[in-house]
């Protein structure tokens, strides 16, 4: 080697030590902020961390002045969970050997994270165990106590009396979290020592009210399992410079030199999602190398999937609650000529 080339050689060798060395300084560790934006977390947003906007409560009793409510039909999710034992399966298999190679990143002056971040990596392991499964997490437990709550001080003709089983209609699934979101609700709304003493019906399936689209063979074939066309737009959205320009810099901000997967991004984001549902007042440290952009980036990609199977991106969806909105006119319709003894309120948790 010659001395012009030895001189290149030494200088590429010293820029790749500035770079090794000093990427706290550099702007892709700029961004990223101590605090992670609880309400850009998709499906997985804990409701203590939903934005709060009471402006539509204020309207409501404006729009309402003078009259009372006399029934109330309410169809809502259930609390914070536990991964599906899938998604557990992808978590254990990615997130242990992962944050083993931040580590040595680290170690070797790579990348933004800082000390405590790396140490809560290193010492991290799965928090929840195989039998957690799709079951309602603590947090879930006083989601729904709250909620309950909510509605008892929100409509106090309605639900600031005692539990009569021949007002009040309770429905789930056969999903145990439904059920546990459910005995929480009246908690919330009725108190410690009456929801003891509710008996809450026997879950059945299939259920064309709760779960109306899984008993729903076309549904089934033409959407939930339709690879093709339900998650296309999702799958493109990671060939987008958008998607390409967050998966590299995370990667950066974590040392690697190289672009990490699409199911190590989805990965990390998951596992950051649920802890910072579960115990949203200590940042996770799955959350640390993305920025607000990048939650934003990867918001949209979950949201593409919801969208296409849930929502107005395919023409069958919208019609599969037929019998869903039809319980309702039901419901209603037997209000007419208001008696004492009508069925005052259905709670339905899906």
């Amino acid at each position: 080697m010659g001395r012009q080339g030895a001189a290149t050689a030494t200088s590429l060798t010293l820029c790749l030590m500035w770079l090794c060395c000093q990427c706290h300084s550099l702007p892709i560790c700029e961004g990223v902020e101590d605090e992670t934006p609880l309400h850009l977390l998709s499906t997985k947003t804990g409701y203590f961390n939903a934005h709060k906007d009471g402006s539509h409560w204020e309207k409501y009793t404006e729009a309402v002045h003078g009259c009372s409510a006399k029934q109330v039909w309410l169809l809502a999710r259930h609390g914070t969970r536990f991964p599906t034992a899938n998604d557990m399966g992808h978590l254990v298999k990615l997130l242990p050997p992962l944050s083993q190679r931040i580590r040595d990143n680290h170690r070797h002056d790579r990348g933004c994270l800082k000390e405590h971040d790396v140490s809560q990596l290193t010492d991290w392991f799965p928090p929840f165990e195989l039998r957690d499964r799709e079951q309602l997490q603590e947090m879930g437990h006083e989601e729904m106590a709250s909620i309950g709550t909510h509605w008892r001080e929100f409509l106090p003709d309605l639900f600031n009396v005692d539990f009569d089983p021949s007002l009040f209609k309770i429905d789930f699934t056969v999903k145990n979290r439904t059920e546990q979101s459910a005995y929480h609700f009246l908690r919330g709304m009725f108190g410690e020592d009456t929801v003891g003493n509710i008996e809450l019906p026997k879950a059945y399936s299939p259920n064309f009210i709760l779960r109306f689209y899984k008993a729903c063979p076309r549904w089934l074939r033409e959407v939930y399992k339709n690879n093709e066309t339900t998650y296309k737009e999702r799958w493109l959205f990671t060939e987008t410079e958008h998607f390409k320009k967050m998966v590299h810099a995370v990667s950066a901000r974590l040392g690697f030199m190289h672009p990490l997967s699409t199911d190590e991004m989805v990965a990390m984001y998951d596992e950051c999602r649920y802890e910072a549902a579960w115990w949203p007042q200590r940042k996770s440290a799955w959350c640390s190398a993305f920025s607000h952009y990048d939650f934003e980036v990867m918001e949209y990609h979950q949201d593409l999937k919801y969208y296409y199977e849930d929502s107005f991106g395919h023409p069958l969806n919208p019609k599969t609650a037929c019998q869903t909105l039809n319980d309702i006119r039901k419901l209603f319709q037997l209000s007419k000529g208001w008696r004492s003894q009508t069925q005052r309120c259905l709670l339905l948790r899906s």
